[in-house]
């Protein structure tokens, strides 16, 4: 497990400094994500960068914790390159495509019975999926997503929210 960990914060870094090194239109944003197989409803942060070497193309990050019930815990963290093949104006669409990390732990109090026990698991998957953008001002857009995760913990993924672009 602290080589999984260790594997996606390395990840992460080295996609924050290579794109900070040729950032183009860099953005961050939030928003509701449903998970079709586990059918709950999470809260989703990410952020992603334009490299100007590639037009059109971007890679970033994503994590979502989604709100089931305890004892049980479930986020994913995904690592995605993004290509928007509609532009320019204020309408983009963009192919996704990434890497997925998710894990489920499961907590319980036994209470009288013994103390504490937990378990987790975490698999590592694939995600492809489309979205689409409109920039309701300069520096806000609206987003939508659908992906599908391809993993143990195989489902769709729908997503809406808001992004913020550093200008």
């Amino acid at each position: 497990m602290r080589t999984l960990t260790l594997a996606a914060l390395s990840s992460v870094a080295a996609l924050t400094l290579f794109a900070n090194e040729a950032a183009a239109e860099p953005r961050i944003g939030a928003g509701l994500v449903y998970g079709t197989e586990i059918e709950e409803v999470g809260l989703q942060l990410n952020g992603y960068y334009g490299l100007d070497q590639v037009p059109g193309l971007r890679v970033g990050a994503e994590f979502a914790y989604y709100l089931v019930d305890d004892p049980v815990s479930f986020w994913t963290l995904d690592l995605n390159a993004q290509y928007r093949f509609i532009e320019p104006g204020p309408f983009g669409a963009y192919g996704i495509a990434g890497l997925d990390i998710a894990r489920v732990s499961l907590d319980l109090d036994l209470g009288d019975f013994g103390g504490d026990a937990s378990t987790s698991s975490t698999e590592i998957g694939l995600n492809l999926g489309i979205g689409a953008e409109y920039a309701v001002v300069p520096n806000v857009e609206l987003f939508g997503e659908i992906k599908y995760v391809i993993s143990d913990y195989d489902q769709a993924v729908l997503a809406l929210g808001a992004r913020y672009l550093f200008l």
